[in-house]
Formats: structure tokens, C-alpha cells, sequence
């Protein structure tokens, strides 16, 4: 099948390619610059260059590529990971109008399925107890604070499982991880500088995905995911509710050791009597820099986008990937 990729070069897109390659599909990634032709190039398909939010240049690109079917896998995240509303402002863009520039060129060019990436943050906010959440259960009001990314995914899948003449596919996946992935190295980072937010009060349980299962799940859809439905995918194998980032506390900051006078990292625990601090590297051990009056300001937690969570229950069914 050949099959366009709008996202290549994306988190999921990325993963994505390769698995369709593998499993002996014709891929065509949608590069929004020249400057990004080159990476889809490398990763062995062909590319089309073309703005998502230029309808004309779009839909020329589509009639170029000929697909069979359609990836909506489009974003805007900074790379970091997204750490307040605004954040979300261009993505929240290609999911609205983006989508609707997709399916226009994917029905010009007479491609017969259009699957796109959606995430369980389109269940809403609020405590939905332990049941498992399914793709029949009522959408929750969403929070104020993220309101616009929320109805964002709603109208990406009100546009998908609406179209006429495309069957549209919409992934309701949980937060993506994995080696190599911005969001993983954001969250280790702020880990490991104890500013992790706690969902649930500590007690909430993620909805999380592989960026490898994830591929693989879209690779199911494209060839037997039923069409006009949302599917829910995720490492638990079910998705649930979430709650405000505003109830989350933080993780508590970790001491801060004592340092040298100097200024430099070494400890102001002194060896002995009369000896330097153990690991000054000062020309004169001991004596005060012009930096020694500076304070470095303390790590404070931030307000990270909101992990669907639930309450823990005594189920044990495990983890199980999606795996199509």
C-alpha cells in the first residue's frame, strides 16, 4: 500500500515510517521544509514538501504522493515538551485546521483511509473511578487551564470520523516514551531536579504508550482499524481520567549541599584539622571569589500538561502493549 505520512519526522512519525518500510509498505513523508526532506529521505522513503496549512500547496503535494491512505500525525511541540498553555497554541492549529487541509487533499487525491493521532487527554478532566474508560463512555467537561488543547483533539475527531468519502481512523494514544524521544528526556531531566509534578496527589496511575507500539498500532489501523470510531491505545492496555495540574503537589526539592566558600563544588566538609575543603580546586583554597555573594535560585515546580490518570484499584491485568 502507499501510504503518506504527514508527521514524518515527528515522535510517532519517525517509528512509524520504518515499521510501514518493514512491513513491505510504499511510504511518502510530508516535510513542511526542504530542510526536513533530507531526514525522511534517510530514513528510506520518498518525500513531498508542503505547508499543512496551506491548502493549495497541500493538496498538490497529495496528488504528487498518489497515497492509498493518509497518517495525520502532525504537531508543534517544542522540543522540550510542552510546559504551559501556549505551548500548545500551534498544534492546537494542525489539529484544527491541519486536519481539515489533510482530508480535503486526501480525498483529492483519491486516498480511501485517513487515520490520525489523537490522545486520551480528549476523555476530559475529572475522577472517573477505577473502571476502565472505553471509546463509548461520555467526554468530560475539559479544565479551563487547557481547554483549547482539549477541544482541539475533540474537533480532530469530529472532523475524521465525520468525513464523507474517506474512511477516518482516529488513536486516542497515551503519552508517548522511549529512548530517543524529546518528551522522555524532558521528563528525566526535570526528574532528576526533583520538579516532576505528582498526578493524583501521587496516587494517580499514566496512561503511557512505546513510540514502538504506537507505530505499530497505527499499522493495524491502516490496514483493519475500523473506520468512523475512536480507538483507544495504551501501555495499560485502558485509558482513564485526569485531574487538574493545579491539585498536583510538588515533588519536594532535594537539599542543596553545603559548598565551599570559594565557590567552588567542593564539600565544606574540611578533612581535618586545619585542611581545605576535601576536592578545592582553588588557587587559594578557602578564600571567597567575587562570586561568593550570588544565590542560585532554587529549581520550583512547574505546571506540566495533565497525564490521564486513575485511581489505583486491585485489578492486576497487567501492562500489555498495544500491538495492534
Amino acid at each position: 500500500m502507499r501510504i503518506l505520512v504527514a508527521g514524518a519526522t515527528g515522535t510517532l512519525g519517525v517509528p512509524l515510517v520504518r515499521a510501514l518500510l518493514r512491513a513491505g509498505h510504499e511510504v511518502v513523508g510530508l516535510a513542511r521544509t526542504p530542510s526536513r526532506q533530507a531526514a525522511i529521505e534517510a530514513l528510506g522513503a520518498t518525500a513531498v514538501v508542503a505547508d499543512a496549512l496551506d491548502a493549495g500547496g497541500l493538496e498538490a503535494a497529495a496528488r504528487r504522493a498518489a497515497p492509498e491512505a493518509v497518517v495525520h500525525a502532525l504537531s508543534a511541540l517544542p522540543r522540550g515538551g510542552p510546559t504551559k498553555a501556549s505551548d500548545l497554541e500551534a498544534t492546537n492549529l494542525l489539529r484544527v485546521t491541519g486536519t481539515a487541509n489533510l482530508l480535503a487533499a486526501a480525498v483529492a487525491a483519491g486516498a480511501r483511509r485517513l487515520v490520525a493521532e489523537s490522545m486520551v487527554f480528549a476523555y476530559g478532566y475529572g475522577d472517573f473511578g477505577t473502571e476502565p474508560l472505553t471509546e463509548d463512555v461520555p467526554l468530560a467537561p475539559p479544565d479551563p487551564a487547557v481547554a483549547a488543547a482539549v477541544e482541539a483533539l475533540r474537533r480532530l475527531e469530529r472532523q475524521v470520523l465525520r468525513a464523507e468519502r474517506i474512511e477516518g481512523v482516529a488513536l486516542r494514544y497515551g503519552l508517548f516514551y522511549g529512548a530517543g524521544t524529546g518528551s522522555t528526556r524532558a521528563m528525566v531531566a526535570r526528574l532528576r531536579r526533583r520538579m516532576l509534578p505528582l498526578p493524583g496527589g501521587g496516587h494517580g496511575i499514566g496512561s503511557w504508550i512505546h513510540v514502538h507500539d504506537a507505530a505499530t498500532a497505527t499499522v493495524a489501523a491502516l490496514q483493519r482499524g475500523r473506520p468512523a470510531r475512536s480507538t483507544t491505545w495504551s501501555t495499560t492496555g485502558r485509558s482513564r481520567g485526569a485531574t487538574s495540574p493545579a491539585s498536583w503537589p510538588a515533588s519536594p526539592a532535594r537539599p542543596r549541599p553545603r559548598r565551599c566558600r570559594c565557590g567552588c563544588a567542593a564539600s565544606s566538609r574540611r578533612t581535618g584539622p586545619g585542611s581545605w575543603p576535601r576536592g578545592c580546586r582553588s588557587p587559594t583554597p578557602g578564600r571567597a571569589r567575587s562570586s561568593r555573594g550570588r544565590r542560585r535560585s532554587r529549581p520550583t515546580a512547574t505546571a506540566l500538561p495533565v497525564f490521564p490518570q486513575r485511581r489505583p484499584a486491585d485489578d492486576t491485568d497487567g501492562g500489555d502493549h498495544a500491538a495492534g
